[in-house]
């Protein structure tokens, strides 16, 4: 390799390394950022490094996606439908790859700061609690951790056919809707990490077809939730407006 070529591939690695992503700029902003610059209110006042909390560059076996934290062993309480079709198809099963992942911290069982390869700084975090923890009942949960695939929509009869989903809502390499599919990590443009705008119900709508829905009362009606406090649903979310 000449001089001018090595110089020319490492300027474009220096100029990467000195560019944060768009996902970079996003994750910094979000409660997923546990150091003392995070916006949340869990914070690590001496640790600069974002990223050690979830990710680590060694030692992070068996778990994929370099994961810095151990993997949850519980057994949970899944969603189960007599609509649902997993069932009929043998894909209902407890919760795999990068649901996982996302449980190791959100099913409340687990310090955050029980890291593989921890760093200095990191103090015990204890684990979540409140909203940001959904347990170890996910039964009113969407179904993670099948296979999303032409059979499953034909069978269904009212889901997209995967090739037609939007790119923003990714399957992972099996195949499987999993938590990232609707949320990313990295970056909260919307709100709980959502991928895409969920209002007027467009999140759920890029999966199920409802052709019917667009005309409806529900999706037209500019009333408000009949509940104390303006019901449990954030302004601009999906379910913001009841009939």
């Amino acid at each position: 390799m000449t001089k001018t070529k090595t110089a020319f591939n490492w300027f474009w690695v220096l100029l990467m390394l000195g560019s944060p992503t768009a996902s970079e700029a996003g994750l910094s902003d979000s409660a997923h950022n546990l150091t003392a610059s995070g916006p949340g209110a869990t914070r690590q006042a001496e640790v600069s490094a974002v990223c050690v909390f979830c990710h680590a560059p060694h030692n992070t076996k068996p778990a994929g996606a370099l994961w810095n934290l151990e993997l949850p062993g519980q057994t949970y309480n899944i969603y189960e439908s007599s609509t649902s079709k997993l069932e009929e198809l043998g894909r209902r099963q407890q919760p795999t790859g990068s649901s996982r992942m996302c449980l190791s911290c959100h099913d409340g069982t687990v310090a955050l700061s029980n890291l593989r390869v921890s760093t200095a700084g990191v103090a015990t975090i204890v684990p979540l609690g409140g909203a940001s923890s959904v347990g170890l009942d996910l039964s009113d949960d969407h179904p993670v951790s099948f296979t999303y695939d032409r059979e499953l929509a034909l069978r269904h009869g009212a889901l997209a056919d995967p090739g037609e989903l939007p790119r923003d809502l990714p399957l992972d390499r099996e195949g499987q809707l999993q938590c990232t599919t609707c949320h990313d990590p990295h970056d909260n443009p919307y709100r709980k990490f959502l991928r895409v705008d969920d209002t007027a119900g467009a999140l759920c709508l890029s999966c199920h077809l409802m052709p019917e829905w667009a005309g409806s009362v529900h999706a037209t009606s500019a009333a408000t939730p009949r509940q104390a406090g303006g019901g449990p649903w954030p302004p601009g979310s999906s379910m913001n407006t009841v009939a």
